[in-house]
């Protein structure tokens, strides 16, 4: 998109396109159908992406979770930074 899209337009653009993936797995749905849909009335710090309501990576159709996945790494990466002190 090259064009500077008003406000309302630039939303709508965001809840109708916006996802990790081409398909939007269950953690996408939540953040725009809930969070973004609430325009700033609904959100939380997401310090733990396996607790709810995220839950952990989505099921993408036709794909697998790899144990590379970005959760993983965030997790192997919050570890580390703890074990620092």
């Amino acid at each position: 998109m090259k064009t500077l899209l008003d406000p309302l337009d630039a939303y709508a653009e965001v809840k109708a396109s916006a996802g990790a993936s081409k398909f939007r797995d269950s953690v996408d749905s939540y953040l725009v159908n809930t969070e973004l849909s609430s325009l700033g009335k609904v959100g939380a710090l997401i310090s733990d992406p396996t607790a709810s309501p995220i839950g952990g990576p989505g099921v993408i159709p036709g794909g697998t979770v790899s144990s590379s996945s970005v959760v993983h790494q965030g997790q192997k990466e919050l570890n580390f930074l703890a074990t620092r002190g």
